[in-house]
């Protein structure tokens, strides 16, 4: 049986609303168990339908992982830890790293709540410090997808980090989305306003882009693309053209994607991990906690990818 786990984020955040929410409307899948990582002393379960599954409950994850109760697919294990959200993640990212879990789904956790507890910056920051090798943030969407060169640095620092073994990385991690369109190009996204202007605006495109993409395009069945003009390159016309964009930057990327996907039709999914991972494309919401409002649909699409890739 595979086993499909999830963390619900900040506790006094929309995570455990969405999670359940979407777990009713998917219903079991046969072949898989999933496993929710909740608060210990959360009053929130009773508020949300979940009668499609049998409900079983441990304390902590080894307990479950050492259990010998027998399992179907259509049983719901829920982890009631008093553990900090953050140690959750910690516990799936070792999981997964251990085969023990075939895929982990995210909901939102604040940078507030994993730096207060465990001096981390987000989920990102948290999988770097167990895995060494290259990840990167990408967001998979209804009408077009994109992965982060770089993530949650400083736009100052953005150029002085973009090099030839970071673009190469990126080139080589993101061939899982591409070859869903092998026929498609991949855009890749100049760092600079009108992509350089020919070196008048700057020199990356011309330095680092344009030979690696040349050299990587001789050897390479998925295409790339010569750096796109940044304020052009989301045109509703492009994305049918390309089975994904490659951003330099945060903002760059993620503010063309969330405006038009908002937060019902894009999940995250980060590109370099032993495991897959999925997660929802919005935060916290702490302003509607509790009130039965949360949209479900991005974890609906964040689970629903997790099988997909198992």
């Amino acid at each position: 049986m595979k086993k499909i786990l999830l963390t619900t984020g900040d506790t006094d955040g929309i995570g455990q609303e969405v999670t359940f929410k979407a777990l009713q409307k998917i219903g079991p899948k046969k072949k898989y168990n999933f496993v929710v990582f909740i608060n210990k002393n959360s009053r929130q379960l009773s508020k949300y339908k979940l009668n499609k599954f049998n409900i079983h409950s441990y304390n902590c994850l080894g307990d479950y992982f050492n259990s010998n109760q027998p399992l179907t697919y259509k049983d719901l294990v829920l982890i009631k830890s008093s553990e900090a959200p953050t140690e959750w993640v910690v516990q799936a990212t070792k999981a997964g790293i251990n085969n023990k879990i075939s895929a982990l789904v995210t909901g939102p956790l604040s940078k507030t709540e994993s730096f207060k507890t465990h001096k981390l910056k987000g989920h990102t920051d948290l999988f770097r410090k167990y895995i060494k090798t290259p990840l990167f943030m990408s967001f998979i969407g209804k009408y077009f997808n994109v992965l982060l060169l770089t993530d949650h640095i400083p736009l100052s620092q953005v150029s002085t980090t973009i090099s030839k073994e970071l673009l190469t990385n990126a080139l080589e991690q993101c061939l899982p989305i591409a070859k869903l369109k092998p026929k498609l190009k991949v855009a890749v996204i100049g760092l600079n306003p009108h992509a350089g202007e020919n070196k008048l605006i700057g020199t990356e495109e011309d330095k680092i882009y344009s030979p690696l993409i040349k050299k990587i395009n001789r050897n390479s069945k998925i295409k790339f693309t010569s750096p796109l003009v940044p304020d052009v390159a989301f045109f509703k016309s492009n994305w049918k053209k390309y089975s994904l964009f490659i951003s330099p930057y945060h903002d760059q990327g993620l503010t063309a994607f969330k405006m038009i996907h908002e937060h019902r039709d894009g999940i995250q999914l980060t590109l370099g991990l032993p495991f897959i991972r999925t997660s929802v494309d919005h935060g916290t919401a702490k302003n509607i906690y509790g009130k039965n409002m949360a949209d479900e649909r991005s974890m609906i699409m964040a689970i629903r990818y997790a099988l997909k890739l198992t």
